[in-house]
């Protein structure tokens, strides 16, 4: 199986602008990236969609995640209490994590320590998906694939940006 993992970043916000070239990916092409912001690894979050769990691995250094202990992914951060799937997932600005709930319909969002969770109700029980954009990232993108739409919901805590943000 083929799976890709998008890592969690904590921007400082010390400005340090740079050009970097990234041909890792893709031999064939070459891009240029620029660096607005010094990044710092901490993190990956992932989810299993089935049993409704949320994890957290701790990164030893940037993509590299530390070994499992006693066949233990990671640290253990929460599930849904009831029966519910998880799928994609977004990081906040306080570091709580949104997780699309599928069969419950809505988003779950832990704090990172996994000691409180909340749930945000949609109108489709297949919400798949969690990404924020708008004025001040204040606004959740929820995609609703049961009904084929995208809701623009008024959310409370900013989302950080997705990587290749427009």
């Amino acid at each position: 199986d083929n799976a890709v993992l998008y890592m969690v970043m904590r921007q400082k916000r010390t400005v340090e602008s740079k050009v970097i070239t990234e041909s890792e990916e893709q031999e064939a092409h070459t891009r240029k990236v620029e660096l607005r912001y010094k990044i710092a690894y901490r993190l990956v979050y992932f989810c299993e969609s089935i049993t409704a769990r949320l994890w957290a691995i701790p990164l030893v250094k940037a993509g590299v995640a530390a070994a499992p202990k006693h066949g233990v992914p990671g640290r253990f951060v929460g599930t849904y209490p009831g029966f519910a799937h998880f799928d994609s997932l977004g990081v906040q600005e306080n570091g709580s994590i949104c997780v699309a709930t599928i069969g419950r319909g809505g988003i779950s969002t832990f704090t990172p320590d996994g000691t409180k969770m909340q749930f945000k109700s949609m109108p489709d029980t297949l919400v798949t998906n969690i990404c924020w954009g708008g004025n001040r990232m204040r606004t959740a993108y929820i995609t609703l694939s049961g009904t084929g739409k995208l809701a623009a919901v008024d959310w409370s805590t900013p989302g950080l940006r997705l990587a290749h943000y427009a």
